[in-house]
């Protein structure tokens, strides 16, 4: 052989073996693979103790084939055989397979197996011992049948080789399924779609194949295999939501068929490999929760579910007190609303009912739901309807406009919810994560807003409610999928409700993402739209020919696409109706709007004194019952919109000015020598004040800070924040709203209830 030429690897056999029942069988399996490959054969044990068991001994029919045995102490099965398999990287990895709820000794689907199965870097074949196993060698087993389903899947073809490798007495069928109502046409290409896909082993005069029609592929691969010693099925493709081993038809078949089942799994390879693996390590960052604290905990939620009489009495106080604190604006009344309500252990058990594909608990889960949701509902509209005097508070505004962040809040809420109800020692946190969820809020909320027939509260806060809804069961199933909790696929039609449960909160997920998107992405244009108009209009106006600064602007509500804004800007000049539009084409050009701007210009006359600089007398005359005037000087500031012009005694010629502006009026002089000089003083515009304010009567949480009456939210100004109030009023469903300016220089709209006039 040349230098640079290796020998082939041989194959190499490993048995993974805790319990006495499994070793013959497993030994069985491994002993005429190693035969029919002429591999090497290792058995290893992993045990607690340093003492190999005495069962673990190589029978005088198997002593022809050199067999290792090595012997683990650990604690940890999957970890030992995984780190064994690193080291000696074996070809075929045997592992024995018991059940959920049955006797057996293999590994148990859902823990070590589980792990190896998504883990081991080689072919692995999981046997599930039926009840007839004999004590004989395969070698020496008469008669012996072996069922081969075909059907074009990633693992048929292994589990074909495997099974006419066992013995060279066996018997092997291939078996294909055709639906029960196929006609005689499509039947034969069923037959031939089986001659093609055993055409690899056409030669091997112990393969035979076989064609039938099925209901189903389940009920047709079980009664078929109750009539074989063993059935060697290809592991499906794995569904990604539905995290059962082995895929959900192999499982099942495994499950209920009476007699030997081997499920293999070929060596997984490429980029699909590593996507499952990193899948399956993120779905299982948690550790699995033992069986028995599994059931334990499916008590409890079921239990929680149940709408008994104290359920619907907690729920109708809890709506009470949160409809009292909305109306009263108190966010103290409110969070103790959250904490009484029981309403979290109905929602979380939809969850649980969704990835156990419960059909009772679901149905327990949701009409207690429903019944705790409509009772919140009319409580609220109960308490909204016996208000006097109806004042749509801040707390109330706050549940009518949910964005992307509340359902980022539903989320965590319901993991940490789940989670909390999963480990005694951090249920304590429950009640924070009630007031997190805040569900009973928004309930009372909707059944405010339709007793006053604000629809659009109302609505608003429904869509809040069934955000925190539907994040809530998702999140809390996903942390139950986390902690072990799997569904029982061996009753009929569980299957399609745990994967139409996955796929429908995936899709009302989707939904209400789309649709909070798009509200936030509406705020948040608004508020980008705000900042563009206030750095273009503070650009704009300092380019005015004069001394011009900008004050405030403001939008104004418009019927048609039209962008109306009010600008309200401080001069020692009056503008001139050019320079104001000419203002007005350059705020259009540099905003790019697509609609029309209409810009109305408010301004407001200033006059600048200098210290340093002192004003220049200016006589006046000061009426009295003497012929002789008596000049008064009259102080007049400089650089100010006081004109001084020097005109020849005695006649006065009056210079036309602005409607806002007087007429001059000429001021004789105490002699014919002195030169009058008329003072042109003009008047100020009335214009309102500006009364400032500081926000209170908040209980320290702040007001909301609206874009417009009611509208969107623009922020948050908090409690005793000194604020101006500007010069617009306006009532929305009978709440005065007052336009204010926060010292950051924002502008927007808050409830006039929550405003205290510094006098």
């Amino acid at each position: 052989m040349p230098m640079n030429q290796s020998a082939p690897q041989q194959d190499h056999i490993f048995i993974a073996v805790g319990r006495p029942a499994y070793f013959w069988p497993l030994l069985s399996l491994g002993y005429a693979l190693a035969k029919a490959r002429s591999a090497r054969l290792t058995i290893l044990s992993i045990h607690q103790s340093a003492e190999p068991p005495d069962w673990l001994r190589i029978p005088s029919v198997c002593a022809d084939l050199p067999i290792e045995i090595e012997t683990v102490r650990s604690q940890s099965r999957a970890g030992a055989i995984l780190s064994y398999i690193k080291t000696h990287h074996p070809t075929v990895l045997l592992v024995g397979w018991r059940t959920e709820g049955r006797s057996g000794a293999g590994y148990r689907v859902g823990g070590t197996l589980e792990t190896l199965l998504r883990q081991a870097p080689c072919e692995v074949a999981a046997v599930r011992v039926g009840e007839d196993w004999p004590e004989q060698s395969m070698a020496q087993w008469p008669g012996l049948r072996i069922l081969v389903p075909m059907s074009g899947g990633p693992n048929a073809p292994l589990a074909m080789d495997m099974a006419l490798g066992l013995s060279a007495r066996a018997s092997v069928t291939a078996l294909h399924l055709a639906p029960a109502h196929t006609d005689t046409a499509d039947f034969l290409e069923h037959q031939k779609q089986l001659t093609a896909l055993t055409r690899p082993w056409a030669a091997d005069p112990r393969l035979k194949t076989k064609t039938l029609r099925a209901e189903s592929v389940a009920q047709g691969l079980v009664t078929e295999a109750a009539d074989h010693d063993i059935t060697m099925l290809g592991a499906s493709a794995e569904s990604v939501f539905e995290q059962v081993i082995f895929g959900a038809l192999p499982r099942r078949i495994g499950l209920e068929n009476r007699r030997t089942t081997i499920i293999v799994r070929r060596r997984r390879e490429g980029p699909g490999s590593a996507i499952t693996r990193f899948w399956w390590r993120a779905t299982h960052l948690l550790p699995n929760l033992p069986t028995e604290e599994r059931a334990n905990i499916y008590k409890q939620i079921r239990r929680g579910a149940r709408p008994k009489i104290d359920f619907f009495m907690m729920i109708g106080l809890s709506a009470a007190i949160a409809a009292f604190g909305l109306l009263l604006d108190s966010p103290a009344v409110i969070i103790g609303a959250m904490l009484v309500a029981p309403l979290m252990a109905a929602i979380i058990g939809m969850g649980l009912g969704v990835i156990q594909a419960d059909v009772s608990l679901l149905k327990l889960a949701a009409a207690a739901t429903l019944r705790g949701a409509l009772l919140a509902t009319g409580v609220g509209a109960v308490v909204g309807f016996i208000m006097p005097d109806p004042v749509v508070t801040a707390e109330i505004l706050s549940r009518a406009a949910p964005t992307l962040l509340d359902l980022g809040v539903a989320l965590v809420s319901g993991l940490a919810g789940a989670y909390a109800l999963c480990h005694k020692d951090v249920s304590s946190s429950l009640p924070g994560v009630a007031i997190a969820a805040a569900l009973v809020p928004p309930l009372a909320t909707v059944g405010v807003g339709l007793a006053w027939a604000e629809w659009a509260i109302a609505g608003g806060a429904l869509l809040l409610f069934l955000t925190n809804l539907v994040a809530i069961v998702a999140a809390g199933a996903l942390i139950f999928f986390w902690l072990g909790f799997r569904p029982k696929l061996r009753r009929q039609g569980r299957t399609r409700l745990f994967v139409r449960g996955i796929v429908s909160s995936a899709w009302l997920l989707g939904v209400l993402i789309a649709i909070l998107s798009d509200l936030t992405a509406a705020s948040l244009t608004e508020s980008r739209m705000q900042q563009q108009i206030d750095r273009v209009l503070r650009q704009e106006v300092a380019h005015m020919a004069g001394n011009f600064t900008l004050n405030d602007w403001r939008r104004l509500p418009t019927d048609d696409r039209t962008l109306r804004l009010e600008v309200e800007v401080r001069s020692p000049l009056v503008p001139s109706h050019q320079s104001v539009s000419a203002l007005q084409d350059r705020v259009a050009q540099a905003l790019a709007l697509d609609s029309p701007l209409a810009l109305t210009l408010v301004s407001i006359r200033t006059t600048e004194l200098n210290p340093v600089v002192p004003p220049t007398p200016t006589p006046t005359v000061t009426p009295g019952p003497s012929a002789t005037p008596t000049a008064t000087p009259t102080p007049t500031p400089t650089a100010t919109a006081t004109a001084t012009p020097t005109v020849a005694p005695p006649t006065v010629s009056p210079t036309r000015v602005s409607t806002s502006t007087p007429s001059p009026t000429p001021a004789p002089t105490s002699s014919a020598t002195t030169t009058l000089l008329p003072t042109l003083t003009p008047a100020p515009a009335a214009t309102p004040t500006p009364v400032s304010a500081v926000v209170a009567y908040t209980g320290g949480r702040g007001v909301v800070l609206r874009w417009s009456p009611g509208g969107l939210r623009a922020g948050a100004v908090p409690e005793n924040t000194r604020v101006q109030i500007l010069y617009r009023r306006a009532v929305i469903g009978g709440v005065a709203w007052l336009e204010i300016k926060d010292p950051f220089g924002r502008t927007g709209w808050v409830a006039e209830g929550y405003l205290e006039i510094i006098p």
